[in-house]
């Protein structure tokens, strides 16, 4: 983390071998101590950390200058520094490890996952017919494929969200599910509208009763019960999830129709990685259709999980529930405790015949 974009500065070396050289400041942001700032030199090509705390504690200004001074090194110069660095990881980056005189070539695909998009030559990949039709102008399908190219899609995959699935290592694909706005009172995203003369009830039994999870557990239904389905509708049970993480606000996608890396981080959750590295590494060896599944798959829940969407789905589960108490309070199941009679509703008039 840093404060500054001037503090992030990219060093790009002959043929392309790029690195970071950062100033941190996560101190500033309250995470961390103050004793844990200083200078970071990051591998973009490998996704490694070569060096951190370089000048901790020293003042900003100081290290400002220091930064200054490290990108600008040559080569030879930049790899000494980095290896005499009592802070160097060593094995981080094989060429500056033995102090190669020039540097390795530079993978582009780890270089467009650290900047945010892929530089260099692409090779085509064939998009599948359902996609096509969604890039379609005239399409009303909420979900649209862009990328057209396997580097362009591994580094959009390369880049997605992260969570451990429970373990230390066994990293999956996830999406952010917490529920940060809805309506608690039932009273929006419902088929039918409710009736107010059970306002007080309701908040009563919402009270009570564990209401929030009732509906959180009813809107994953279609993930944990192996549902879910992309754009069309086609493929239902391809897809295994769970939810990790505090409070369950992650959703990770465990198995994915039995495309699996050889060895995953964990046994007993196939779709698992010991990092991103490996997971950037398994994508790379993944044949056209199955990159492109995964990229349709990732496109479709990214759009289905969506804060307005999941915050639609809450309103929707929480009417749901109350229509369906309202039901049974009118068929004479009992009142939550502390709420009165209802009164009955009102029949309307029929209008006097005229003469």
């Amino acid at each position: 983390m840093y404060d500054r974009p001037e503090d992030n500065v990219t060093v790009t070396f002959e043929g392309g071998r790029s690195f970071s050289v950062v100033l941190s400041s996560a101190y500033n942001q309250g995470i961390i101590g103050t004793e844990i700032n200083g200078i970071v030199v990051l591998d973009n090509d490998n996704s490694m950390v070569i060096l951190d705390r370089h000048m901790q504690g020293v003042p900003a200004g100081l290290q400002s200058k220091e930064v200054e001074r490290i990108t600008k090194l040559d080569w030879k110069d930049f790899s000494q520094f980095c290896r005499d660095n009592p802070r160097y990881r060593e094995g981080a980056a094989p060429d500056v490890d033995r102090g190669a005189d020039s540097p390795d070539m530079p993978d582009l695909i780890a270089q467009g996952i650290s900047r945010g998009r892929y530089v260099g030559p692409r090779t085509p990949i064939d998009l599948l017919p359902e996609m096509k039709r969604c890039n379609d102008p005239a399409s009303e399908a909420p979900y649209k494929f862009p990328l057209e190219s396997r580097e362009d899609i591994i580094v959009a995959l390369g880049r997605h969200s992260f969570h451990d699935a429970g373990g230390r290592r066994d990293n999956c694909l996830s999406w952010n599910i917490k529920v940060y706005d809805f309506d608690a009172t039932g009273k929006a995203g419902g088929e039918e509208p409710t009736d107010a003369r059970y306002d007080d009830a309701w908040k009563a039994y919402a009270y009570q009763n564990d209401v929030f999870n009732m509906a959180c557990e009813s809107a994953l239904l279609p993930y944990v019960e192996k549902e879910y389905t992309t754009y069309p509708g086609d493929d239902q049970g391809g897809y295994e999830f769970t939810t990790a993480g505090r409070s369950s606000g992650h959703l990770v996608l465990t198995n994915w129709d039995g495309n699996t890396p050889s060895d995953p981080a964990s046994k007993a959750i196939p779709l698992s990685f010991y990092d991103r590295t490996d997971f950037v590494e398994w994508l790379k060896d993944l044949p056209d259709t199955s990159l492109v599944k995964l990229y349709k798959l990732v496109t479709c829940l990214d759009e289905d999980l969506k804060p307005e969407r999941i915050k639609s789905e809450m309103d929707y589960q929480f009417s749901t529930i109350r229509l369906g108490m309202e039901e049974q309070w009118k068929l004479g199941e009992p009142l939550p405790n502390g709420v009165g009679p209802i009164e009955p509703e009102l029949e309307e008039e029929s209008p006097e015949p005229s003469l």
